[in-house]
């Protein structure tokens, strides 16, 4: 779910969906695993119940179970991470932007990125992406934008890092040959150059030079729409577009995450020359990936029951999800309710209470999504209605919406919330249709 879209569904869910341990994470955390071998004491035994209550109450914006899916987009951007680290400054448009409507499940895709490449490392993977997670309030300060990146470079060490202290041979920091950090040496202080008013990038070049990045830096930015539109409000823009040119002369590249308006506004702020297939639309999940997602849930929470069972909650919970990640996790949350009640008993627990919920959590993230169109729903279901599959162009949704309304600017804002609030999505290809086909039905029911 992305912004303050929980308040309107008690109580709050996630969008992501993510693997991780029951116990929620703080950024750059590492990556814990429950403990499965049958030799061990402290093995776990019986159903979870504790973290089956825990799953259902979570909060939107944590991590969630299970990540499945989305594997293609994953390699697309390993892919352009390892040629960032390859070609350096001579790599030009290497930004990936990552949109969809709101529980298309984005921040997963970003939360998900940043874990296996930290558990790859962990393991002494020395080329995996060093990820970076930017807050929004990050890319607006230039001087937490240079923080937040020297963390993710020198994790162990201070922020004031100087060129004087590097050493001959691999040096201490993985990824990074021949440089070793003092926490001592700090002239000059980096953070405080750039507060005297240099680049963040000539403040980053400062810190790692005369050294080899050897690892390439992915920068992960969720909420891209809402950047402002005005290419001049602020520093974001030059710093984004030296990172998706490469001007700045490293292995850097940027994935931003954002919702259907986000190729927008990035547009208006000047970064529009993206990279063949550099741009993803999130897509619905198959049935194979929804189902997978079900049979990671009931093992993490090591459910009891028959393998038929198990296979009878998997291709219901499937089959009403839709695809939708959202929709997805608000089945499980409504699973974890019923499994929890049932003592993690899968013959006594009840699978029609927990489809129900899910249902009923599904109608208000429908509910939710309609509200900036309230006023319109009439328009907006016709709109709605004319798009046949696969999509109708770009230019004959803008074309209804003026019809629709009584000025080309209400027409022009009516089309820009429809796709900022997830009713319409724009897909590969320049197509544009419903993303989720049972909120199409629920559009033309409501109206």
């Amino acid at each position: 779910m992305q912004g303050n879209e929980s308040d309107a569904r008690l109580p709050t869910r996630t969008e992501s969906h993510d693997t991780r341990p029951a116990v929620a994470q703080t950024r750059g955390a590492p990556h814990n695993c429950v403990m499965t071998s049958s030799t061990d004491d402290r093995t776990p035994r019986g159903p979870d119940i504790a973290g089956l209550q825990a799953f259902a109450l979570e909060d939107d914006r944590l991590p969630p179970a299970a990540f499945v899916g989305r594997q293609d987009i994953i390699a697309d951007i390993e892919r352009a991470a390892a040629r960032a680290a390859a070609g350096g400054d001579a790599v030009r448009g290497r930004t990936r932007l990552v949109f969809g409507a709101p529980g298309a499940g984005k921040t997963a895709l970003l939360h998900e990125l940043a874990r296996r490449w930290r558990a790859r490392a962990a393991d002494g993977d020395a080329s995996v992406p060093i990820p970076v997670d930017c807050e929004p309030g990050e890319l607006t300060s230039p001087v937490a934008f240079t923080e937040a990146v020297l963390s993710a470079l020198f994790p162990d060490s201070s922020h004031d890092v100087a060129t004087s202290t590097t050493t001959e041979g691999g040096g201490g920091v993985p990824g990074i040959a021949g440089l070793r950090v003092s926490r001592t040496t700090s002239v000059p202080s980096l953070v405080d150059s750039v507060q005297a008013g240099r680049t963040p990038w000539a403040a980053i070049r400062e810190a790692i030079q005369p050294a080899r990045l050897t690892r390439p830096v992915v920068l992960l930015v969720d909420e891209t729409q809402n950047m402002p539109g005005d290419p001049n409000g602020d520093g974001r823009t030059r710093l984004l577009a030296e990172t998706h040119d490469g001007r700045h002369g490293l292995p850097i590249m940027a994935v931003l995450g954002g919702l259907g308006d986000s190729k927008q506004v990035m547009a208006r702020r000047g970064i529009s020359r993206f990279a063949r297939d550099a741009v993803h639309s999130l897509p619905l999940l198959e049935d194979a990936e929804s189902g997978e997602a079900v049979e990671r849930f009931l093992a993490r929470h090591r459910i009891v029951g028959e393998e038929e069972a198990k296979g009878r909650w998997r291709r219901r919970i499937a089959e009403a999800c839709n695809g939708w990640p959202q929709h997805l996790h608000n089945y499980l949350c409504g699973a974890a309710r019923a499994l929890a009640d049932a003592r993690g008993d899968l013959e006594h627990a009840d699978l029609d209470t927990a489809l129900t919920a899910g249902e009923n959590w599904r109608r208000q993230y429908y509910d939710a999504r309609l509200e900036g169109v309230s006023a319109d729903l009439p328009a907006v279901a016709d709109i709605v209605g004319r798009i046949s599959e696969p999509g109708a162009p770009m230019h004959r949704i803008v074309e209804w919406c003026r019809e629709a309304t009584e000025t080309a600017a209400a027409g022009s804002d009516l089309h820009a919330r429809m796709i900022h609030d997830g009713v319409l999505q724009e897909m590969p290809g320049g197509l544009v249709t419903c993303p989720i086909p049972s909120f199409r039905r629920y559009i033309l029911a409501r109206a």
